[in-house]
Formats: structure tokens, C-alpha cells, sequence
């Protein structure tokens, strides 16, 4: 596929190349004391989120095996290039989840902009979108994408629910050594990388015990970096944005393997459509892009921002049709819990 390939009324564009601090890791460790492994349980209180719903969700409960102490040692240039891209096969997905999707009203949060080198190199750039980096507990490096999300820990990171568990129903299926690379250019790390903080890592419960596709959604909060910086004040934070309905067009960004090795940031843009309860986009991002955004309103509040409104699954077997959850009431819950930890 060349760089003016048309895709579904958008563009896939071939962009050319264009200590750690104990407090946040502390307060996540109290907040999940408190709640356990937060399944089932209210979202905290705040003003946006319902009063009347609850997050059947999960974190990890027990140490997980091949938990690294120097994830900076760990994840050396080879080792992230010798990572596989994850996938689940689309064939494996029924038709019918029997989740019920709680669709609710239209919510959203405006992006935040970086506090500092704001602009992105082009305009189709985010430095708020990255590759993240992972083992599975047995030693196996992986790869997925992943995004910067506005949050008042400005520490927040959404990926999809695959990348984070296995969806094997087991405490060995949870992702170990996650780090994170906003604005990842084929080995340059121009905003650092970020450590994941593992007890924090959360994925819906029928991801976790069956592999939901329509419940294939994570989050999980970064440490600081070296002096004290909160991720998004480095990279900015995509906005969030669920209860949108189908009728509207998204903007995909993903590291996909089958362009460029998924070592440059790809992007595709245009009306989505419904399927199986799903959102799908014709863009034929292949293994790798998973976890990537689907952001409404790209660059309209400024430079590689938009509001998160999906993450890609998945790639339909005919290697054309990308998949996300539809982001409902249940996602802006798991969102607020998340953002205020």
C-alpha cells in the first residue's frame, strides 16, 4: 500500500520520519487496598460520573511472575525490536457477547495541552499516541499502541484490554514490565518512555474471564518521570469521549505491523459504521495497532489531539475492517474511576 492510498473516505498516511517518584505509585497502591481488586464496585463519587451505574472491572490481585525492578535496563533498543505484535483473531469473536452496552448520553472531556514544546512536528503527529512495550509472565516481549488521556493525575494511559490480560480468566494472564512511548519514531523517544505501575492496571471483568470484544478496553496510570514530570504534561492528553452514537467520522492513529514494521505512526480517518455491536473503520491496521485511539475532533483543539472515542481491537479476516468497543456509559465510569486515582 502506497502513501496516497485512499481508505473509506479518509487517508492512510505514511509519516516520514519526522528517581522514578514513589508518591503516584503509593496512592494507587492505597486506593486498591481500599477497594481490593475493584470488582464489582461503584465509580468514585464525582460530579460527571452516573449515580446509578457500577464497573464490573478488574486488577491484578497477587505478584506476578517476571516483574522487573529496572524497567530502563529491561526494555533495551533490541529487546523492544525483537517484541511481537499483539493480536486476537477476530474468528474467535461470536457475534453475540451478551453484553448489554449501557449506550447513555453523549460525554466528553476536552484535551489538555503538553505545558511545554506544545506543537506536534506535522499536523498529522501525536506525541499523545505511542507504542507500549510489555511481557507476557512468561518472559515473551510484546508490542501494542496506546494514548496519553487527559486526567487530573495527568498520568493516565488507554490501550486495549488485550494488551493489558490475556483474557484467560487467570491472575497469570495480566501483562508485567508495560512502558509506554508517546510519539515512538522509528526508535526515537521524543517524550521518554513511561513506566507502567502494574497494580494499576485495569481491564473490564468479561475481558478478563472470556475475552469480551466489545469489553476489549484497558487503563493504566504511569509513574513520574526522572524529575517529577507528569506525563501529560509532556505530551498533552486526548480528550475522552463516550455515549457519541455511529453517525460520525473518527481519526485512527496505531503502530500496525504490516506498514513500516510498526515503526512509524500511522493514521486513518473517516465515517465509521456499526458491526457487531462495534465500531469499524476500513483502514487494514494489522497486528501492532492495537490499543491505538479513535479520537473525535482531531486537531481541532489543537495540534495531534482529539477526544478518545475507541480503541482498535481488532482486523476483520478479510484484513480490511478495524473494530473497536463502542465506548458507552460503562467506559466513562472506568474512565472516571481511573482519572481521579
Amino acid at each position: 500500500m502506497d502513501e496516497s492510498s485512499e481508505i473509506h473516505g479518509g487517508l492512510l498516511k505514511h509519516l516520514s520520519r519526522t528517581h522514578r517518584s514513589a508518591e503516584l505509585t503509593a496512592a494507587v497502591l492505597a486506593a486498591i487496598v481500599a477497594t481490593l481488586f475493584f470488582v464489582p464496585g461503584a465509580v468514585s463519587a464525582s460530579p460527571q460520573a452516573p449515580d446509578d451505574s457500577t464497573v464490573d472491572a478488574r486488577r491484578p490481585s497477587s505478584v506476578p511472575t517476571g516483574l522487573q525492578t529496572d524497567l530502563d535496563a529491561h526494555w533495551t533498543a533490541e529487546r523492544m525490536a525483537a517484541s511481537r505484535p499483539a493480536d486476537v483473531d477476530e474468528a474467535t469473536v461470536g457475534t453475540d457477547t451478551g453484553t448489554e452496552l449501557d449506550l447513555g448520553p453523549a460525554r466528553s472531556v476536552e484535551p489538555t495541552a503538553p505545558e511545554a514544546e506544545p506543537g506536534a512536528k506535522q499536523p498529522a503527529f501525536s506525541y499523545a499516541t505511542g507504542r507500549l512495550f510489555y511481557d507476557d509472565q512468561s518472559g515473551e516481549p510484546w508490542n501494542c499502541s496506546a494514548s496519553s488521556i487527559a486526567s487530573t493525575n495527568q498520568s493516565l494511559v488507554l490501550t486495549a484490554g488485550h494488551c493489558l490480560h490475556d483474557g484467560g480468566g487467570t491472575e497469570a494472564g495480566w501483562s508485567v514490565n508495560v512502558v509506554y512511548v508517546p510519539g515512538y519514531d522509528e526508535g526515537d523517544e521524543p517524550r521518554e518512555r513511561w513506566n507502567g505501575i502494574f497494580s494499576s492496571q485495569l481491564v473490564f471483568d468479561t475481558w478478563y474471564s472470556g475475552g469480551d470484544r466489545t469489553r476489549d478496553v484497558g487503563m493504566f496510570l504511569v509513574e513520574p518521570n526522572a524529575i517529577g514530570q507528569r506525563l501529560t504534561q509532556m505530551t498533552g492528553g486526548h480528550g475522552f469521549a463516550t455515549g457519541q452514537g455511529y453517525d460520525l467520522d473518527l481519526h485512527v492513529i496505531g503502530y500496525p505491523s504490516n506498514l513500516d514494521n510498526g515503526e512509524v505512526q500511522q493514521h486513518c480517518w473517516g465515517p465509521v459504521s456499526e458491526g457487531d455491536d462495534r465500531v469499524e473503520l476500513e483502514c487494514g491496521f494489522g497486528k501492532g495497532a492495537s490499543g491505538g485511539p479513535w479520537l473525535k475532533d482531531y486537531s481541532a483543539p489543537g495540534p495531534g489531539l482529539g477526544k478518545a472515542n475507541g480503541v482498535t481491537s481488532s482486523l476483520t479476516n478479510d484484513g480490511k475492517w478495524n473494530r473497536s468497543p463502542y465506548f458507552d456509559d460503562a467506559v466513562w465510569n472506568i474512565y472516571m474511576e481511573m482519572e481521579s486515582l
